[in-house]
């Protein structure tokens, strides 16, 4: 599904390393990085430079220019810049939306092993983005995905568990994919199992282990889980310290 958080996109888009700098406010560590990558002339100096520009980080935001560097490390197969560009053009940023541009950029990606394009793909065909709603595939290239090391697609095979959509509803299922999703520091997961908890689906209903979840989440910036939290306080469900 389209992201509606179009810099949370491209926080997504930059190394573990950079994002980890930048997320403790360590400019240094971003500076270092960008001017060594840029020296570098690589697809992947390429790629970071355009995942700055695109976030403005340490520069103007330039998502033209940002695509500009993207486009030019794909043109030498960097497959984590095929899949950016098939974010882009999915979610429609700065450029006309093109789902069909987009699953192409994907499947080139996933030809090259990206598993972040193989999640990508599978919300297209979870979605029915230009392509027949097909749930199969769909669960097919989550599970392609998390065995390539993709967090986010525990969350995706734990909705489809929930619903029901190409195995059968299992919520024990969803909760085990959450899970795991979450221990990786998945903030849907956890907001997924705090539903679950305050709900009592596939687990004893337990609204201190929903509100330690929805807590686990706010910690770590997620928007949702700070308003459920907000509304668990309202009841007079949890304490403070759980917002610190």
């Amino acid at each position: 599904m389209p992201s509606e958080n179009i810099n949370d996109i491209f926080l997504d888009l930059l190394p573990d390393v950079v994002k980890k700098a930048y997320s403790e406010n360590d400019m240094e560590t971003v500076d270092l990085w960008m001017k060594s990558e840029s020296k570098s002339g690589n697809a992947r100096a390429m790629y970071v430079m355009g995942a700055l520009s695109a976030a403005g980080i340490n520069t103007e935001q330039d998502s033209k220019k940002a695509r500009d560097y993207f486009e030019r490390s794909a043109a030498k197969d960097y497959s984590p810049a095929l899949n950016s560009l098939g974010v882009i053009y999915l979610n429609g940023i700065d450029v006309e939306p093109d789902p069909e541009k987009a699953r192409s950029y994907f499947e080139k990606a996933i030809a090259l092993g990206n598993a972040d394009a193989m999640c990508n793909l599978g919300t297209m065909y979870e979605d029915g983005l230009a392509v027949d709603q097909d749930y199969d595939k769909a669960y097919e290239l989550y599970k392609q995905a998390v065995f390539n090391g993709d967090i986010d697609a525990y969350c995706n095979l734990g909705v489809l568990y929930e619903d029901g959509h190409a195995v059968e509803q299992d919520y024990e299922m969803a909760v085990k994919m959450y899970v795991k999703g979450a221990k990786l520091g998945d903030t849907d997961c956890m907001c997924n199992l705090g539903l679950l908890y305050e709900e009592g689906k596939g687990v004893e209903k337990d609204l201190k282990k929903a509100a330690a979840w929805y807590a686990a989440a706010a910690r770590l910036g997620d928007d949702e889980a700070i308003e459920e939290l907000k509304d668990f306080k309202r009841k007079g469900l949890v304490k403070d310290s759980l917002f610190s």
